[in-house]
């Protein structure tokens, strides 16, 4: 019998009691709000497995309570949770006498907790690698939208959590050019408070590292016209032979790597770079050898900003993708552009002062491209599986699309405005270790 405490987004913890066989046999909902003033969700601790009352065939890490009971179920069907017992009641009552203390402890150490079982570990299986393609514009902004530098400055305010792998500009939006040279100039800003962020956790890479995985991609600056969204031209006008770029070299080297992590890529523009890599796979190796790096990638696409786009999605079915067209939505408007400016843009450092008060879809913090990161904020801390966007995350709730290793909009942009407090409430506390 395995007992465990689930801190789902609720002050409410959950008791539930798995049989070892796999089966829920009873959960009940612990009346224990008083002994946490943290806000909501702040527990969020992944399924802490607090104690073995028997043996049972699981490993009770960085796993949610689903995924705990269909874990388990590999090892006995259970269809459905057995009915409420003699056994059960009894068991109940004995975890009663000592479920305090245990809630006591659990309390003492949370923050503890949550940071060695997801975020910090000193174990790189646990890290998730990333790689992000942005078309990111000049500052101030005068090319592309001001949203993805927004997402910038609070992506890289969470460097510390990943093992960045490309920072990758890309063509989008307006201009529908690529130039490093502009992510290469808001690093020149993170490096002149990335000592201060490592004054809270010494993870945080430094500018040098973060400038030695920054690539460019192609567009009209470098010979490729591209049009911005779907249905204008086709994929062959933008990705093909001679079509490479050092950005699409970067992601296969990466994905190429002695390394069975799977690499998370948020796509903030247009996702040719992507596209150009799986092209050059597809056409210079053997199936086998390209299942293999598909199967390597995790592709969260913002929008529908070019041609390829619909190429990925037509032409590769086993390619992990989570298509947000609309539940991106659901960022703009966190808060005012005086939230903004009184927490995040004035008296909070160089690197904090380039966020742009509006973005095109308005004022304030509109940051349509940071749920392709969030779900993996929320995921470190023990809220989702980033493997299963059908659950709810920072970046939203998918539904998959039948036949298919692809995520698709489902309770749209409210599955992300419902995480509001909380990933405003660590946006403005990241804010404040960017001082001295």
């Amino acid at each position: 019998m395995v007992l465990l405490v689930h801190f789902g987004n609720s002050s409410l913890p959950t008791l539930a009691m798995i049989d070892d066989h796999g089966c829920r046999v009873y959960e009940q909902m612990i009346q224990a709000s008083f002994l946490f003033d943290e806000p909501r969700g702040s527990l969020a601790l992944a399924s802490l497995c607090l104690i073995s009352m028997a043996d049972a065939p699981v490993d009770c890490s960085l796993i949610n309570t689903r995924f705990l009971i269909n874990q388990m179920a590999k090892f006995k069907n259970c269809d459905r949770p057995r009915p409420i017992n003699m056994r059960c009641k009894a068991l109940t009552i004995v975890a009663g006498t000592w479920l305090m203390f245990v809630l006591i402890a659990v309390t003492a150490h949370a923050a503890e907790a949550s940071t060695n079982v997801t975020v910090n570990s000193s174990n790189n299986t646990k890290r998730l690698r990333v790689i992000v393609t942005s078309d990111f514009p000049p500052f101030p902004v005068s090319n592309s939208d001001p949203d993805d530098v927004q997402s910038m400055v609070r992506f890289l305010l969470y460097a510390n959590e990943f093992d960045i792998e490309g920072l990758i500009a890309s063509a989008g939006t307006y201009g529908m050019v690529a130039e490093k040279r502009n992510i290469l100039a808001v690093l020149d800003e993170y490096d002149k408070v990335d000592e201060n962020l490592r004054r809270h956790d010494p993870k945080y890479p430094t500018a040098d590292a973060l400038r030695g995985v920054t690539f460019e991609g192609k567009g009209k600056n470098n010979g490729i016209k591209i049009q911005w969204g779907c249905g204008k031209q086709s994929y062959s006008e933008i990705i093909g032979e001679g079509k490479d770029s050092e950005a699409s070299k970067a992601i296969i080297a990466a994905a190429d790597k002695p390394d069975p992590r799977p690499i998370y890529i948020g796509v903030w523009g247009g996702p040719r770079e992507v596209a150009q890599a799986i092209w050059k796979v597809k056409n210079t190796r053997s199936e086998k050898e390209v299942k293999a790096f598909i199967g390597k990638l995790r592709v969260f696409l913002i929008a529908c900003q070019d041609a390829t786009h619909e190429w990925l999605m037509d032409k590769f079915p086993d390619l992990f993708i989570i298509e947000s067209k609309e539940t991106y939505r659901g960022m703009f408007g966190s808060d005012s552009r005086a939230w903004a400016e009184a927490n995040i843009i004035k008296s909070h450092g160089p690197l904090c002062a380039i966020y742009p008060p509006n973005g095109a879809a308005g004022q304030g913090v509109i940051e349509g491209d940071s749920p392709a990161f969030l779900y993996l904020v929320s995921a470190n801390r023990g809220i989702n599986n980033p493997e299963d966007p059908t659950q709810p995350s920072w970046g939203g709730e998918y539904k998959r699309r039948i036949g298919t290793n692809h995520y698709v909009d489902g309770p749209g942009g409210a599955s992300i405005r419902r995480w509001r407090a909380e990933f405003q409430a660590e946006f403005k506390e990241r804010a404040n270790w960017t001082l001295p």
